[in-house]
């Protein structure tokens, strides 16, 4: 009877047939000395082969520090060689490797011919084997390995990247587990190669697990829920966590398919969003009742590649899906992506239905002396874009003219964004200020306040100095684009500015001998105003000066001399002989002839003068009468003078 028809007999006595029909594995004593093992430093490969007909058993030790290969002869250990890790080793037939230690190898291969009886054996027991690579068969001259001459008995722990028994490199290979195996991939395949496993036999896989349609002692134990599962049929078990299920059908399927529950998670249709709009999605997404993990929702840009639990913000569109992790019985699920936009709000949305703006800070319709003040509509917030840009989001705000006026004109380049503060849902920063206000366009900014000032005196360009101009004519320049009222001494004054250029020339003359005080105040339309005062002086001009002295002085007489002027200056007289250069030391009054001179000294509207006059004083002739009485001849007499002379 052929081995292959046997598979299931032999699977259950495998491990008592190895140590009873051979010898091996539980003892060391029936052996020959003809062991050899050799060490290709070049390949770094160790071949474990016999010479005689003597079945051979290697151990693999460690001393001084060193893997060491022996063989044992009638009790006695003979070292044969040194090994090292991450070799690669051949297997010869009739020979046992049994490590004594945890090994790992890069490839192990297990050579067989059916033209010798004696097996090669990987005997793996109480320590841990690991492959990196592969583990293969290598057949005798005729090509064939022979049924049931190569073999690998596990009662440890067997690491191995992938157990594929379905490979032409594994023909004939018989596996006895009833220790565990680890592997990313196993494939078992009895009608290629040969599995069977005691009661403690167990597989572990990462990646995926593949067999064919007969039962499966031992349970496979799957170490991801995505991990994948593929039977043609038979009876077997396979473990993931606390979870356990055992089919008897084929199956092909993942970890999670086959033996964990669906989520049964769901996202509504998710709506588009404006710009800055707080929003929480969470509640479109809904599961079992009885998960009790916590799933969530991952976006990605519709041009990205990976999702992320970040929530975008800026506009753009999106792809938004629910992700629920495995929890428990329940494994994880995604739902497919659905698109959702994040738009700018349109200005229309927050200016309809009759909401309007209010600009404040606007004089006689359209003049601005200052700052605006934008307020919005009830529910609407506006901050700067383009000016003022660090300001938060209010109701109102203040538009200075350096945020909005380029070289006297609006600049038409002023930006704001506009936001709802019911959710924050903002409009585009690039939001133009006319077209939220479009009257703002007709509006006339004001910067400057009028001009009034003095700009020639008496045909001379001048200026005040210290609130006071000197001169006979005074020139001044009121200039305003928006000029409005000129007002002199509070008195409207009549102007034509016919033209529309804002300039009037003011002319005031001074009244000689007085000051006059005079306000100038020009307005503009904005309502902005200049007041400028200042005292206007007349020049200074000469006085008049006449002197007179009475036509006939006599010695003695009190006279006046007689001075005529219209300034207010100091009068002095001084007194001399018309013939001599000295001053008198007062009015004379003896008879002589004089000069009297008479000086004006100057004043603030009059300058100095002096004016002379000249004069006689006289002495009187006097009157005399004599009176000689009647006398007798001889009588004496004396006549009798009356004269007003004091001679």
């Amino acid at each position: 009877m052929k081995a292959r028809t046997l598979t299931k007999l032999l699977s259950s006595v495998l491990c008592a047939a190895l140590t009873m029909q051979i010898g091996w594995g539980v003892t060391t004593e029936k052996v020959s000395a003809d062991a050899t093992y050799s060490y290709d430093n070049a390949t770094r490969t160790g071949t474990f082969s016999r010479t005689g007909t003597e079945k051979e058993i290697f151990k693999i030790r460690k001393q001084s520090g060193e893997l060491t290969v022996s063989a044992t002869t009638n009790g006695t250990n003979t070292q044969l060689g040194t090994i090292y890790t991450n070799s690669n080793i051949v297997i010869n037939p009739g020979c046992e490797v049994n490590p004594n230690l945890d090994v790992t190898f890069d490839n192990v291969t297990l050579c067989a011919d059916e033209n010798i009886d004696d097996w090669a054996l990987l005997y793996i027991s109480g320590i841990t084997v690991t492959i990196n690579e592969t583990l293969k068969c290598q057949p005798g001259s005729n090509g064939e390995n022979g049924e049931n001459r190569i073999y690998l008995m596990n009662t440890g722990d067997l690491i191995i990247d992938t157990l594929d028994l379905s490979r032409s490199d594994m023909k004939d290979i018989w596996i006895y587990n009833d220790g565990a195996i680890e592997a990313n991939n196993v494939i078992i395949d009895n009608d290629n190669g040969y599995y069977s496993a005691g009661s403690n036999g167990t597989i572990y896989v990462s990646d995926s697990f593949e067999k064919d349609d007969k039962d499966l002692t031992g349970a496979v134990y799957a170490w991801y829920s995505n991990t994948t599962i593929k039977s043609a049929g038979g009876t077997f078990e396979v473990v993931y966590g606390s979870i356990s299920k055992t089919f008897t059908e084929a199956v092909d399927g993942t970890v999670a398919e086959l033996l964990l529950e669906d989520p049964e998670l769901n996202l509504a249709n998710v709506p588009n969003l404006y710009y800055g709009q707080s929003y929480d999605f969470s509640t479109y997404m809904s599961t079992a009742e009885g998960y009790t993990g916590e799933a969530y929702l991952a976006y990605k840009k519709a041009s990205a590649d990976a999702y992320s639990r970040e929530k975008p913000v800026d506009v753009g569109t999106y792809y938004i899906r629910a992700e629920a992790p495995e929890s428990g019985a329940y494994r994880d699920t995604v739902t497919a992506g659905q698109l959702f936009e994040i738009r700018y709000l349109p200005v229309s949305e927050l200016l309809k239905n009759g909401a309007s703006c209010t600009l404040s800070g606007i004089v006689n319709g359209k003049y601005v002396p200052g700052d605006l003040v934008l307020t919005m509509p009830e529910g609407v917030l506006i901050k700067g874009y383009s000016f003022a840009a660090d300001k938060e989001f209010a109701n109102s705000i203040t538009l200075t003219q350096d945020d909005i006026i380029t070289d006297g004109h609006y600049n038409q380049n002023s930006l704001v964004q506009l936001r709802r503060a019911s959710d924050n849902a903002t409009t585009n920063g690039n939001t133009a200020l006319n077209s939220v206000v479009p009257e703002i366009d007709n509006l006339v900014f004001d910067l400057y306040d009028p001009y009034v000032d003095v700009q020639f005196v008496d045909d001379v360009e001048a200026s005040i100095e210290d609130g006071r101009v000197t001169g006979d004519k005074v020139e001044l320049e009121v200039y305003d684009d928006n000029l409005d009222k000129i007002y002199i001494n509070g008195e409207l004054y009549e102007y034509d500015n016919s033209d529309g250029e804002g300039e009037v020339e003011i002319t005031l003359n001074s009244i000689p001998g007085q000051t006059t005080e005079y306000t100038i105040k020009a307005t503009d339309l904005a309502g902005k105003s200049t007041t400028l005062s200042f005292t206007l002086h007349p020049n200074s001009v000469d006085p008049t000066l006449s002197v007179s002295v009475p036509e006939t002085v006599y010695v003695g007489d009190d006279y006046d001399v007689t001075v005529k002027t219209n300034s207010d200056g100091r009068v002095s007289y001084q007194y001399s002989y018309t013939d001599r250069d000295t001053y008198l030391e007062g009015k004379p009054t003896s008879a002589g002839k004089y000069v009297v001179t008479v000086a004006v000294s100057e004043t603030e509207f009059y300058n100095a003068a002096v004016e002379s006059a000249t004069y006689t004083i006289l002495k009187r002739t006097p009157s005399a009468e004599v009176y000689v009485p009647d006398s007798n001849i001889g009588e004496s007499y004396s006549p009798v003078v009356t004269t007003d002379s004091d001679g």
